[in-house]
C-alpha cells in the first residue's frame, strides 16, 4: 500500500505499477489461503493449519517475524518439506503421509 500510495502522490507510473502488482499478489495469495484453509488440516489434532483459529498455540512453534504462525507453516513446507503444527506442536512431513510411515 505504501508503494502504491507513493506512486499516486508523486505521480510516478512505475511505482504505481509496482504497488498495484504487489497489491494484486497479496489479494491472490489471500484468496488461495482462504480456499485452502479448510482442506489442510493437522493429521493429529485435525485443526485447519491455515485457518485463523483462536486456540492456544504450542510453545515449540515460533511465529515468523514474531507475527505469523501461518507464514511459519507455509515457509517451512516450501523450504524444508516439513512443518510443525502450530496447535499441537507435532512435526509432520509434507511429502509423506501418516499411512505410508506405518507400512
Amino acid at each position: 500500500m505504501g508503494t502504491l500510495g507513493y506512486g499516486l502522490v508523486m505521480g510516478l507510473s512505475f511505482w504505481q505499477t509496482v504497488g498495484a502488482c504487489i497489491l494484486g499478489f497479496w489479494l491472490l495469495s489471500a484468496f488461495i489461503f482462504f480456499i485452502r484453509q479448510s482442506n489442510s488440516r493437522c493429521p493429529l489434532c485435525m485443526v485447519p493449519l491455515w485457518g485463523n483459529q483462536k486456540c492456544n498455540k504450542n510453545s515449540n512453534v515460533k511465529p515468523a517475524f514474531g507475527i505469523s504462525y501461518r507464514l511459519t507453516s507455509a515457509s517451512s513446507v516450501l523450504l524444508k518439506g516439513r512443518y510443525r503444527c502450530p496447535y499441537c506442536g507435532e512435526p509432520f512431513s509434507a511429502r509423506e503421509s501418516r499411512e505410508s510411515k506405518g507400512r
